[in-house]
């Protein structure tokens, strides 16, 4: 079962704040709807050689993000043939999406970055990209390295705690990225990005609605994500 994105069910600071259940009804009546109940066309049965899919369409940047998702219809690696050339000198048109879950009860999905980091590389429109950056969960410690606290609060506007507080084990976790040249789904540059700090995360959200919060993850380096990116999307075509 998957919760559309805003769907928050508890939120907390360290040493500070955990949403209970009473904030948790109160979110969800909010608006967390399921896009569950489409209905479903029956697939043909194939018959000889499949026809070539149709090429995707879309209105908006954001939609770009399908090509993150995994599991997804589209596969970046037959690209987006009305995206915008990735040639000549840099900067070039980037969109990236970036999925940073901090606990493993937060379904996290990809989310356009638009902040002052990436808005002078941000394209106007799906065809006016160049390249296309998706940033995922690299890999996980085994090992804890850290107990976090977090106290109950029923509010995520006022923060008044409950002074009932819950601990959760600490592990480390990295960032993996990927840049593709949009129109031909070619991998132009990845890597992985490495544990920040190490410190708790200031804050948890989570599902809770199918799943407790039982383990935090470290912050990575977005120092170094940033970076890492800026260096592709500055430099000339490769």
């Amino acid at each position: 079962m998957t919760f559309p994105e805003g769907c928050i069910a508890r939120w907390s600071s360290r040493r500070g704040r955990l949403l209970g259940a009473v904030g948790l009804i109160l979110l969800i009546a909010g608006g967390c709807s399921s896009d569950d109940g489409a209905s479903e066309a029956s697939a043909p049965q194939a018959t000889g050689t499949p026809s070539e899919s149709p090429a995707p369409t879309f209105d908006d940047v954001e939609d770009l993000v399908t090509y993150c998702r995994s599991g997804s219809e589209d596969d970046i690696s037959d690209g987006y043939p009305d995206a915008a050339e990735y040639t000549g000198t840099g900067p070039h048109a980037t969109a990236v999406f970036r999925r940073t879950p901090l606990n493993d009860a937060h379904s996290a999905r990809h989310r356009l970055e638009d902040s002052s980091d990436y808005e002078d590389w941000l394209p106007e429109s799906p065809e006016d990209t160049e390249l296309l950056v998706c940033v995922g969960v690299g890999s996980r410690g085994s090992d804890s390295i850290d107990t976090c606290e977090y106290e109950e609060s029923l509010s995520l506007v006022t923060h008044v705690g409950t002074g009932e507080t819950e601990e959760y084990p600490l592990y480390e976790q990295t960032l993996e990225y990927t840049v593709y040249a949009l129109r031909s789904g070619d991998v132009v540059e990845s890597g992985e990005i490495p544990v920040g700090s190490g410190e708790c995360p200031g804050s948890l959200i989570s599902d809770a609605t199918f799943q407790d919060i039982s383990e935090v993850y470290t912050h990575a380096d977005y120092g170094a994500l940033d970076a890492a990116i800026e260096e592709v999307v500055t430099a000339d075509a490769s």
